[in-house]
């Protein structure tokens, strides 16, 4: 959107395609916009959308061994709540990620307050084991630790695995995967 928040957007009328709209902005909640033509809606010239504040959550990521994790990567989806298909405006999201900073402090500042009981994920970085997932509303603690920024994920120790790759008559394979 432009700096009065209006946008322009292209999108096929023919009555028959569904159309999806996400705003992404820090500071408010992800929003989901869709029309579907099964339902028997139609998609308007104009529409408002009123984007609610977030809420933020945080947290770190640390090694094995207790030491923080830079540019590890931090996700997030959500568990399937009240059908939101039936809803022009909702707050389901995609899987949305962050990177780690040097100290290995993650945060996310889009997510609406309904969701975040409903959300689940995790962390992982190529050097280690990924972190359990987390799943917020089979958690005790975990929402409250999300809210203050305090949510620890913790990667595991990985291990070096070497092999060869070879055909039926045992000759090496070069530039397998």
């Amino acid at each position: 959107s432009n700096r009065q928040g209006t946008s322009l957007i292209a999108v096929w009328r023919d009555g028959k395609t569904r159309t999806e709209l996400t705003t992404r902005v820090d500071g408010f909640a992800d929003t989901r916009v869709q029309w579907s033509p099964e339902r028997g809606e139609a998609i308007p010239l104009a529409h408002t959308l009123r984007l609610i504040r977030s809420i933020k959550i945080g947290g770190r990521v640390i090694d094995a061994d207790g030491q923080p994790v830079a540019e590890a990567k931090v996700g997030f989806n959500h568990e399937e709540g009240p059908p939101a298909l039936a809803q022009t405006e909702n707050h389901d999201f995609g899987w949305i990620e962050v990177s780690t900073d040097g100290d290995g402090r993650w945060s996310f500042d889009r997510i609406a307050p309904d969701m975040i009981r409903r959300l689940y994920g995790g962390a992982s970085h190529p050097d280690y084991v990924n972190s359990p997932m987390v799943f917020v509303g089979r958690s005790p603690g975990v929402e409250e630790q999300l809210r203050q920024s305090t949510h620890v994920f913790q990667l595991g120790r990985a291990i070096a695995v070497r092999g060869l790759v070879v055909n039926g008559g045992g000759k090496p394979i070069p530039g397998a995967k």
